[in-house]
């Protein structure tokens, strides 16, 4: 039996829906292209531990995290943002050495989801290996991982969490996938620097975006219209 006229507008309603739907929204993005400031700003909080150094700021339309090499103790400077549940979220991440290195230099990626979190650490740079270590913790567990040398270039992080996994991607490249369902929907995340007993670097984040899955009541709705179908088949 053919579709009534009006069910085959629902159904074509709904598929068109879906496939305008495909792609997903922006729930928070930012490119940090505002006035050179001391202060991050656009929603994100932020913290600095011992003193002004490493201090979060905006420079060159960059969130720029800068070391003065000056101080002798542990410094940690972190921004955070909190926004809707996303699926995916992405960071430009880029080191600036302005001489040697020291130990413990690290530029972290933290991402807070419904179920639990996920800490991504670049670490100081392997000279003998030619290679910067990425280490992932995750449910207790470091997971070890790197990508190929190069100072004052960005890089993009990308964390995909679909509900089946948690996925780390640098510059489109699939590093690491969690052993389980993954993080669930992220709702806040944190960009930060890190450094013990010497700030002989600066780094910078650029192009933040968090992105929503497909809205599930349009699927729902193309359910709800083939089901529609079905029953009227019959």
């Amino acid at each position: 039996m053919r579709p009534a006229t009006g069910q085959w507008m629902v159904l074509a309603g709904a598929v068109g829906l879906m496939g305008m739907n495909t792609a997903l929204a922006v729930s928070f993005y930012d490119n940090f292209d505002r006035a050179d400031s001391t202060t991050v700003g656009n929603g994100w909080a932020q913290t600095t531990q011992d003193g002004l150094k490493l201090q979060p700021q905006i420079s060159g339309s960059q969130a720029a995290f800068f070391g003065n090499r000056s101080a002798t103790g542990y410094c940690l400077a972190t921004i955070t943002h909190t926004f809707d549940a996303a699926s995916e979220v992405s960071v430009d991440l880029k080191w600036d050495r302005k001489s040697g290195v020291y130990n413990n230099e690290v530029m972290a990626f933290e991402l807070t989801g419904s179920t639990t979190s996920l800490l991504i650490s670049d670490r100081q740079y392997d000279a003998a290996n030619d290679i910067y270590p990425i280490s992932i913790d995750y449910l207790g567990t470091t997971y070890w991982t790197h990508v190929g040398t190069g100072d004052n270039v960005y890089r993009n992080y990308k964390v995909v969490a679909d509900g089946g996994s948690a996925r780390l991607y640098v510059d489109d490249t699939l590093l690491w996938t969690s052993p389980d369902a993954g993080i669930g929907l992220v709702t806040q995340s944190s960009i930060a620097a890190a450094n013990q007993y010497w700030e002989w670097h600066s780094f910078y984040a650029d192009n933040f975006a968090a992105t929503i899955p497909e809205p599930a009541s349009l699927a729902l709705l193309a359910l709800g219209a083939l089901g529609l179908l079905r029953r009227r088949r019959k």
